[in-house]
């Protein structure tokens, strides 16, 4: 002490940091002084107290900073550690006084010590573990925590010696284990957290041993480096690090320095050639630019930057600026940046702002996704993003489409849902074009429903309504055309994943088109190609639901040219729907007030375009929920509706097909009840299940029955066959018609009755697309075929001494035999559902 202004509080190096005190004493010093003045009212006190002046009473407001010089704690020696018997400016000395003589003696008596050289010897007691000890160890451990960048702690394992370290823990030797937590030491707390990790499986594990030897090791002051750990072990040293943690600070040496020189202010990004070390050198690069983390794709390749900046009319946009693009001089990222509305500070600034792209970031990650739809129990849309994601952040950089929304769900509700409600056909595709979200969560397979009729019968007017649900424009709202090629609706089906893609006017397609996509779209995926280069371009893939129109049905289409022939797959994954329902009748059977169905289409078309996009949103918002769970109860919920719907209303004796088709009426029903009961849909649960069923039957009226499909249209092609050619094509038995044209078999009667024998190239002509086993079966069991001795058909006749192969029919078993829906009832009765299944 001197007397001028206070006294400097001297801690023997012996006790605190070892023989030569530790580098860090001063910051030290400062913690322990924070430390009781944040916990120990008393100890702030105690100084005045011992000078005998009055404590005063805003000295419970005072902070540290208040009473204490803290520019002395500049981690200079000159100013902090003070050389005894130094004579001031104002004749006094500095000298030493024991702890008991300044508590002890009084402030004249002290003060007089100054006068003069004092020689004196204090005695250090030798190291215990007492409070001020303690107060030194949490000091210590908080100044390591607080002056570490922010790690990543699994560097740590890439180290030779660090990961020997946790292998073989239960026998590490004593100077191995001290020189890990020697390493382990400059993270502070984390350090010795990790410290009781590594050192647990020892069998001598102690956790107040390890704590007290880490803590020994971090007064040494100074962490262990390569060279200390290749004395114990020996490493291999092409890590040229100096120390493990070396090892991650390699690592963020370049975003360290990026983060140091470049910095984000409210009107650009400026650079600091000193990284901020000198004032007023900083210079302006450009307007608002900032680097909000490091993206990349689903399978972990396509790294990016995702950007914003600030255009001049205070606009922000967000970029993706490829690592690839990155490479070079950036001429193509400089140019999309400026583009988008960034402005250079002047000339020769392109190399600055590739700089600032390449290093800067932080850590946050976000994931690029290439379509919409579900990822994980989240489900993306260009504008939100509904349910609980992965850690990392979602980010959807591809067009917006046709996803927009306008107006709320109530102005939805006022302008179109309420016309729908008493026509079932608009609460049936109102129900359809919520679909598509869920076949991916209720695992179902993709599909269509494809509405026919004649021009003018509102057709379009039912495209426009099911796309207002989704989203849309005030032109064509959500529709697209038909009008494409089938690799252009893969690019299209790929943009409308896990929802409603909606395509208008079949007519306009071609046969070919038509046959190819009615396949493509419910199986999900586009054609494989290949790049220039030979390598493979991954194919588009898609789940949907599409929502078609036009004046042909599917099948009628594809058999227009005769180039192509409908099969009964197509007619299982695209539901054709007459828009009459095949009575005739007009599609609006309520209308609300308007004075003709005219009036309510043209109403319809116009608010479709007004108001849409919002009811989607609001189903994936309910259906979502605020986490995973709510997602769980509420796809249970629509899976019961749907297997109710599928026991209730799927007709006995149903074949494969048809039993797929009523799943699909089963989805479309619990869609409908899932959002009326959520009030998304401005009618009862119970009005939208009976619009579906009453469809469902429209569905089995138009096709005939409930069999299989392809085999009662072959049964059909016979049967037509042999009406128009059972004497043209047919010889007698008796006569010389083997030299007829075309021949496709003989004739002969049997008491009376005609008999047809088929020749089996005929045959198989006939049967083509049909599996020949089964359909022999089902003629077997209605009669159809001559059978032999032993019960099974004639598949052989002598014809004037030599034997013809082929089938013999009996055209009385389905002549005469009443309408054509009865026939196929009884060969759906003998069916089996799994012997339909394809």
């Amino acid at each position: 002490m001197s007397g001028s202004k206070g006294v400097h509080i001297c801690i023997p190096a012996e006790v605190f940091g070892g023989e030569n005190g530790h580098p860090c004493l001063p910051k030290l010093h400062l913690k322990m002084l924070e430390r009781i003045f944040q916990h120990s009212p008393i100890g702030r006190n105690l100084g005045l107290l011992a000078l005998g002046k009055p404590v005063p009473d805003d000295f419970r407001r005072k902070t540290v900073g208040d009473l204490v010089d803290t520019s002395l704690y500049c981690m200079g020696k000159g100013k902090l550690l003070r050389a005894p018997d130094i004579r001031r400016p104002d004749g006094r000395y500095k000298v030493q006084v024991s702890v008991e003589e300044f508590f002890e003696w009084e402030i004249d008596s002290l003060l007089e010590l100054t006068q003069s050289v004092r020689t004196c010897v204090i005695q250090t007691p030798p190291p215990t573990v007492t409070g001020m000890t303690a107060l030194y160890d949490h000091a210590l451990l908080d100044l390591q925590s607080c002056s570490q960048r922010k790690l990543n702690l699994q560097e740590l394992s890439d180290c030779q010696f660090m990961s020997h370290c946790r292998e073989n823990a239960a026998a590490l030797s004593e100077p191995e284990w001290f020189l890990m937590l020697r390493v382990l030491a400059p993270l502070g707390k984390k350090g010795l957290e990790l410290a009781q990790e590594y050192s647990r499986p020892h069998p001598e594990y102690s956790a107040q041993k390890t704590r007290t030897k880490f803590l020994h090791a971090l007064h040494k002051g100074y962490p262990a480096n390569c060279s200390d750990i290749q004395e114990l072990f020996q490493c291999d040293p092409g890590c040229k690090v100096r120390s493990p943690l070396d090892l991650e600070r390699k690592r963020l040496s370049d975003v360290v320095v990026a983060a140091e020189s470049f910095s984000s202010q409210k009107d650009g990004l400026y650079y600091s050639p000193s990284r901020g070390m000198m004032e007023g050198d900083s210079f302006k690069v450009c307007s608002p630019l900032k680097v909000l983390g490091k993206m990349r794709n689903t399978d972990g390749t396509g790294w990016a930057r995702l950007v914003k900046l600030l255009t001049p009319d205070g606009k922000e946009q967000k970029l993706t600026i490829t690592m690839k693009e990155c490479v070079g001089r950036g001429d193509v990222v400089l140019g999309r940046l400026c583009e988008h509305g960034l402005e250079l500070s002047g000339g020769r600034m392109e190399k600055l702002i590739m700089e600032y792209l390449r290093l800067a970031g932080s850590d946050k990650i976000f994931t690029n996704v290439e379509r919409l739809g579900w990822h994980g129990k989240c489900y993306v849309l260009p504008d939100n993003i509904f349910g609980g994601g992965e850690n990392e952040e979602i980010h959807y950089t591809q067009e917006h489409g046709l996803f927009n929304h306008a107006g709320e769900l109530e102005q939805w509700h006022e302008h179109v849902g309420r016309y729908c409600q008493g026509n079932t056909l608009l609460m049936l595709v109102v129900a359809f074009a919520l679909t598509g979200s869920l076949l991916r969560p209720c695992e179902m397979e993709g599909g269509g429903l494809h509405l026919f009729g004649p021009s003018s019968t509102g057709k379009t007017t039912l495209a426009l309504l099911a796309g207002s649900l989704c989203g849309g424009n005030d032109s064509k709202g959500f529709i697209r055309q038909w009008r494409s090629t089938h690799n252009a609706l893969e690019h299209i089906a790929a943009q409308h994943n896990d929802c409603l893609l909606v395509l208008d006017e079949i007519g306009q397609a071609t046969a070919e088109t038509v046959t190819q996509v009615t396949y493509m779209l419910p199986n999900g995926q586009g054609k494989e190609r290949m790049r220039s280069d030979a390598t493979q371009r991954k194919a588009h893939q898609w789940l949907l639901n599409f929502f078609s129109t036009g004046e042909l049905s599917i099948e009628d289409k594809i058999e227009e040219t005769g180039k192509y022939r409908a099969m009964a797959g197509q007619n299982v994954r695209v539901i054709n729907l007459p828009i009459d329902g095949g009575t005739g009748k007009n599609v609006y059977s309520t209308l609300h007030g308007f004075k003709n169905p005219a009036a309510l289409s043209e109403h319809l078309k116009n608010a479709s375009r007004t108001y849409y996009g919002t009811p989607l949103r609001a189903f994936l918002k309910v259906l979502c929920g605020t986490g995973g769970h709510d997602l769980d109860m509420n796809l249970y919920e629509i899976n019961n509706n749907i297997a109710m719907f599928t026991k209730n209303y799927c007709p006995e004796g149903a074949c494969g097909q048809v039993q797929r088709v009523v799943l699909k009426f089963g989805l479309i029903a619990a869609a409908g009840i899932f959002a009326a009961k959520a009030g998304i849909l401005p009618w009862t649960p119970e009005e939208s299940s009976d619009a579906v069923v009453e469809w469902l039957n429209v569905w089995l009226d138009e096709r005939g029955g409930v069999g299989n499909l392809e085999i009662m249209k072959a049964l059909d092609r016979f049967k037509d066959f042999f009406a128009r050619y059972s004497r043209s094509r047919f010889a007698d038995v008796d006569g010389l018609g083997e030299s007829m044209r075309d021949l496709a078999g003989y004739r002969w009667e049997d008491k009376g009755d005609l008999r047809l024998f088929m020749t089996i190239p005929t045959f198989n002509d006939l049967a083509k697309g049909v599996n020949r086993h089964e359909l022999l079966e089902h003629m077997k069991r209605q009669g159809w075929l001559l059978m032999n001795t032993k019960g099974n058909p004639t598949e052989t006749k002598c014809i004037k001494g030599r034997n013809v192969r082929g089938y013999g029919f009996i055209p009385s078993a389905w002549e005469g035999r009443g309408d054509l829906e009865e026939r196929h009832m009884s060969v759906a009765k003998d069916s089996k559902a799994s012997d339909c299944d394809f």
